[in-house]
């Protein structure tokens, strides 16, 4: 394509939000040839982005401020991919980002009051991987209180809500990343987790999200939540869109000291006559609701062919590493934010205030005892419990999206509700095992269900090719809820 004629197809003002919704709509592996092809342009597909941004985010909160350098960026782009045949799968692809990742001179703000934001004197790892490939940043997104939460509540920014339904929950921490990618308005995210904020917004709001093993994506020039348990890794529309943004942004990094200097590259070597064994751990099944339970298990017989054998596992230390994960991660929250907290106590919200408090009653003994327990305990889990197994499959989350009203009191309203949340989630954080979600269904209120899917070390190969299997032989991840507005009703999805 010339750079000054407009493509055909390319987004144009001109163009109904409809026709443009409909290429939003698109995987990141969809769109991309179109890109090379040049049917349409990256300045079109981020001038698109913003409008349905700006046309969404009014009630859905998931966007904090969108960056004014990303128009420039893609026409730069459009202008380098003239003539290109070959390029970065994620070359003029409009992303959008939590809120935790410095940007050389762009301010973050954590999710935190205005006190705490600060403007980045160099740029993440992850966003500078991205910019490597192309990929156009176009926003920062909302997230839970220094990532602290699993809701989707934040009484410094609002409430980011759900586009299936407004008045149930998002999820969190990565709040607004889930809902981003699930309304449409960019094609994939960066989220982070530290117990489960990558995982339980994308099940709540149904997109796929993948936590790598720890070490796996470096955390340089990102805000900590739980240093030995925090993870980066993608939001997207699929598996295999996971698995682009993945390879963009893994590898070693001088910088990260628990970076992995050797992780395995995200090729599987499979023969395709090879059986693939995927455990199901029946005692966390029997917590789910009977709707989550239902897509869940309809889910693993879908999986379940001649390439894919199903059979039962089970783990004994599932509480005491729950106890464990749960230790760990209050000790480092707190010991991150102890000082602000004497400092400032009133710039932090009440209920967050009271969970870092917690953490000081913590003694050095339990957290090095809780801390030196976890590479036997990761070495437990993948000798016995997948010891015949390639892939652990789980529900991501016990229920479907609450209703925001049972959060009666804030964040900490409800903390069976709260711990339920991500009860399927957070121990894998402390064991540092790659884990992914994808949609598998409905449940009441047609809301979605996830599926989960826990690997072993630096396995998330396996991962994505059973994730990308199941979303060959389903279409439940095409699926997308219908653009919400203030006047809309309860329900705002569509899972036809």
């Amino acid at each position: 394509m010339s750079h000054g004629a407009t493509p055909k197809n390319c987004f144009t003002s001109e163009k109904t939000m409809s026709e443009n919704d409909d290429l939003l709509a698109l995987t990141i592996s969809e769109i991309f040839p179109l890109l090379i092809r040049g049917d349409i342009c990256a300045t079109g597909l981020v001038d698109a982005s913003q409008k349905r941004i700006h046309q969404l985010n009014p009630t859905l909160n998931a966007v904090l401020s969108l960056r004014q350098a990303a128009s420039s960026e893609a026409q730069a782009i459009d202008k380098f991919l003239e003539g290109q045949t070959r390029t970065a799968p994620l070359a003029g692809i409009p992303l959008a980002h939590k809120d935790m990742f410095y940007r050389k001179g762009e301010t973050s703000t954590f999710g935190a009051h205005e006190a705490f934001w600060k403007t980045g004197v160099t740029t993440s790892t992850v966003k500078t991987k991205l910019d490597d490939s192309l990929a156009v940043d176009v926003a920062t997104l909302h997230m839970a209180e220094f990532a602290s939460g699993p809701t989707g509540e934040n009484i410094h920014h609002g409430r980011c809500l759900n586009p299936w339904s407004i008045e149930h929950l998002s999820g969190g921490s990565s709040s607004g990343s889930a809902v981003a990618v699930a309304s449409r308005m960019v094609y994939g995210s960066i989220g982070s987790d530290t117990g489960g904020s990558i995982r339980v917004p994308s099940a709540l709001c149904g997109v796929t999200g993948l936590k790598p093993t720890t070490g796996r994506v470096s955390r340089y020039g990102a805000m900590a939540r739980a240093w030995t348990q925090d993870s980066i890794g993608p939001i997207a529309r699929s598996a295999e869109d996971c698995g682009l943004l993945l390879e963009a942004i893994t590898g070693p990094d001088p910088r990260d000291p628990l970076s992995a200097l050797n992780a395995p590259n995200l090729t599987l070597q499979m023969s395709p006559d090879r059986v693939i064994h995927i455990g199901v751990l029946d005692a966390l099944m029997a917590e789910a609701d009977s709707d989550v339970l239902r897509c869940v298990s309809n889910a693993i017989k879908d999986l379940s062919s001649k390439n894919f054998q199903i059979k039962s596992a089970n783990w004994a230390d599932i509480e005491n590493v729950q106890a464990l994960a749960e230790l760990t991660h209050k000790a480092e929250s707190t010991a991150l934010h102890d000082h602000s907290v004497r400092k400032s106590p009133d710039k932090y919200s009440e209920a967050i205030r009271r969970r870092f408090e917690e953490g000081t009653m913590i003694s050095a003994v339990r957290y090095l005892q809780a801390h030196s327990m976890r590479s036997l305990m990761t070495e437990q889990f993948v000798r016995d419990v997948m010891k015949s197994c390639d892939v652990i499959a789980i529900p991501t989350v016990a229920c479907v999206a609450p209703a925001a009203l049972t959060l009666t009191r804030g964040i900490d309203g409800n903390e069976q509700l709260l711990g339920r949340l991500t009860r399927f989630t957070r121990p894998f954080n402390y064991l540092g095992l790659p884990a992914l979600t994808i949609p598998c269904g409905f449940g009441l209120g047609s809301l979605p269900v996830g599926l989960q899917l826990i690997g072993r070390p630096f396995d998330e190969a396996m991962l994505l090719y059973v994730g990308r299997f199941y979303q060959t032989i389903t279409d439940w991840h095409k699926h997308k809820p219908n653009p919400p507005s203030v006047a809309c009703g309860q329900n705002h999805g569509s899972s036809a």
